[in-house]
């Protein structure tokens, strides 16, 4: 399965690859951003602005509480100015305006908001406030009930608003939200407290004091248990990813913080036990002006001590808010160095990259280069990377290890060219000593059928020579009746041994021509190394045989000379016979029986001899023949010997050709020498 498309670059595949890791990378960060650091700055950022609010509307309810008891002592007639009510008015209703303002700030992104419905009931409810300060500055008259109820629906409409904020910004998990909650409840105790002293303001005013149970002390249980909660929420707040010494600071500025909330309470706890034993004192109906003087005293001393301790919980709620700053500063710092890492990450892949495919690209060129022009002396650098490294050695030595290839097939082209030069002209000299060798081998052919006909003759002449001497020894016998036919029997038998012995000559001739055939047969057998094995054992016989009728025809040659001899010695006798006397006659008889019985003998010998001859002749036919027949299978081999080396020749020639075209090949190539 092919992975890439056929001829795609890679050094343009490994930029993709880079593009893309940095294209993703890129991604994540946004995404993180997007999804994680946004929403959590957001949070932050919602969190400060809401806590910003509450401590503002916070602040105004204080402020609030103070005019509502500055209010009721003036017109309780105990004292109080105009320029002091005055200043608390616009105290009050400066920070109502600055919450208020930060509320509409923080929901002007949202169209429909469930704090919406809070906010307006706090404006009316100011707005009624407004309208009885206005009554009170044109010196109209406002009676301290009035006055209450209108506070006192303002005090309610923001406590509502307060918890419509911290609903939004969530649930009690948050050390921050725990916080505000604490303070709010602080300010609904506070609100307790000043109420109660505003009521004793109109009790003196009506001379009529009618105090409930104690409405702090009921409150100051949930107050103490929120406490608790707080501080360890506190210890177990969880700490961000980052281990400075920043962080080791803030949580020593947490502890700082939480450490002066115990102290504020422990203050606040004996202030509200004070306050709760002169409150009991006033219940039991002391009616002492000093007794009262303290118990406003102590209220106001609780007051303080919850402002004291809503401004520790505030503290450490801003803490929170700075710990939650400082997580956007961190998230928003990490998004960046992410960034710059990222990039610096693409930088120095991409610089790798541009190194590696620099190095395959010098690679690549060496190869094309070494493969256009058939260079195998050419080597590539050996730098790079381990893997670019190992990839260079290796072209290396497969340049080195093809060199030496194609160094050796050059030698032993060569060599193998010369050799078939050599092969090639002996195969040349075997086709020519084969064709040789076939024309005498034809030429050997002809001279047996000579021979074989020679041959055939001699057994002729041999019967006939046979044939003769069974007459000469017929007429000897009837001579010794028939004296008077001797000299013509004797001048038949003179004539005849002269046929006789041109007869012998030929044979003789026949037998030495038939040695001179044997010699050269056996010449061309040793020529024909294997394949004229037997034909040289053929020869051989027939050159026994012939020097055998050779000696043969040499004794009848001589006993033909003998009896030429006596012949001529019986006609000299038979000539001389008519002058002589009977006595001499018998014994020239005598004389002639004797010579006869030589006659009969001489011919008896050469009819012996000649039925050897024939003996001789035969055996000679059959071997010629023999011969004759291995000759003819020898210039069939010879024929097919000379066919093979001329075709040997021809592979040759054209083994010798590719050798040739090998060492044209092979010089192609360049190599060091």
């Amino acid at each position: 399965m092919r992975l890439l498309p056929s001829g795609t670059s890679i050094r343009l595949l490994l930029r993709l690859a880079v593009g893309l890791m940095a294209g993703l990378l890129l991604a994540m960060v946004a995404w993180q951003a997007a999804v994680i650091y946004l929403p959590q700055y957001q949070q932050a950022r919602q969190l400060e602005q809401t806590s910003a609010a509450l401590d503002q509307l916070l602040s105004a309810a204080d402020a609030q509480r103070q005019e509502r008891d500055q209010i009721h002592a003036w017109l309780a007639g105990l004292h109080l100015g105009a320029s002091e009510r005055g200043q608390l008015s616009e105290a009050s209703e400066r920070q109502l305006d600055q919450a208020l303002t930060l509320v509409e700030a923080l929901l002007a992104t949202e169209a429909r908001s469930p704090v919406q419905a809070p906010l307006e009931q706090v404006k009316e409810a100011a707005q009624v406030l407004a309208d009885l300060r206005d009554r009170l500055d044109q010196g109209r008259e406002v009676s301290p009930a009035q006055w209450m109820a209108a506070s006192s629906e303002l005090l309610q409409a923001q406590d509502g608003l307060a918890e419509s904020l911290m609903a939004r910004v969530g649930g009690g998990g948050s050390v921050l939200v725990n916080s505000l909650r604490q303070q709010q409840a602080l300010s609904r105790a506070a609100e307790d407290i000043s109420r109660e002293r505003a009521l004793m303001a109109r009790s003196l005013l009506e001379e009529d004091l009618d105090l409930a149970a104690d409405p702090v002390r009921n409150g100051m249980g949930a107050l103490q248990i929120g406490l608790d909660s707080l501080m360890d929420e506190q210890a177990l707040a969880p700490r961000m990813n980052f281990n400075s010494f920043a962080l080791f600071l803030a949580d020593r500025e947490h502890a700082s913080h939480s450490e002066r909330i115990r102290l504020a309470e422990q203050a606040l706890v004996s202030i509200l036990d004070d306050h709760g034993a002169l409150r009991e004192s006033l219940r039991d109906g002391t009616r002492d002006n000093i007794l009262v003087e303290q118990w406003l005293d102590s209220g106001e001393q609780a007051l303080t001590g919850m402002r004291d301790l809503s401004a520790a919980i505030a503290a450490l709620g801003n803490s929170r808010i700075a710990d939650l700053r400082r997580d956007g500063l961190w998230s928003i710092w990490t998004v960046v160095l992410m960034l710059l890492a990222g990039l610096a990450l693409s930088g120095f892949a991409l610089w790798t990259v541009e190194g590696i495919g620099r190095r395959i690209q010098s690679l690549s060129e060496t190869m094309d280069e070494a493969a256009r022009h058939h260079d195998l002396t050419l080597r590539a650098e050996v730098c790079g990377g381990r893997e670019l490294q190992a990839l260079a050695q290796a072209f290396n030595t497969m340049q080195a290890r093809f060199e030496g290839i194609i160094a050796d097939i050059s030698r032993a082209a060569e060599a193998a060219s010369q050799e078939m030069a050599q092969v090639l002209d002996t195969a040349k000299s075997v086709e020519r000593g084969a064709e040789t060798q076939d024309r005498d081998l034809e030429q050997l052919a002809a001279a047996m059928e000579e021979m074989a006909t020679a041959v055939e003759h001699v057994a002729e002449h041999t019967g006939t020579t046979a044939e003769a001497a069974r007459d000469a020894d017929q007429t000897a016998r009837d001579g010794r009746q028939i004296v008077g036919e001797a000299v013509t029997v004797i001048r038949g038998l003179h004539q005849e041994s002269h046929q006789i012995t041109k007869v012998v000559e030929v044979i003789n001739e026949i037998a030495l021509q038939t040695n001179m055939l044997s010699l050269n047969a056996s010449v061309e057998a040793a020529r024909a190394k294997e394949h004229g094995k037997g034909f040289a054992v053929v020869a051989e016989e027939v050159r026994r045989l012939a020097v055998k009728t050779r000696e043969a025809t040499a004794q009848v040659q001589k006993l033909l000379g003998q009896f030429q001899e006596h012949a001529n010695d019986a006609l000299e006798a038979m000539a001389g016979q008519e002058s002589v006397t009977d006595d001499d006659r018998d014994q020239d008889g005598h004389n002639a029986d004797a010579a006869l019985e030589k006659i009969v003998k001489a011919v008896n010998a050469i009819r012996d001899l000649s039925s050897q001859v024939a003996m001789a002749a035969d055996e000679q036919s059959q071997a010629a023949a023999d011969m004759n027949q291995r000759i003819n299978s020898i210039s069939s081999v010879s024929q097919d010997t000379s066919q093979a080396a001329h075709r040997s020749a021809q592979s040759v020639d054209r083994m010798e050709q590719t050798l040739t075209h090998l060492n044209e090949t092979t010089r192609v190539f360049r190599i060091k020498h």
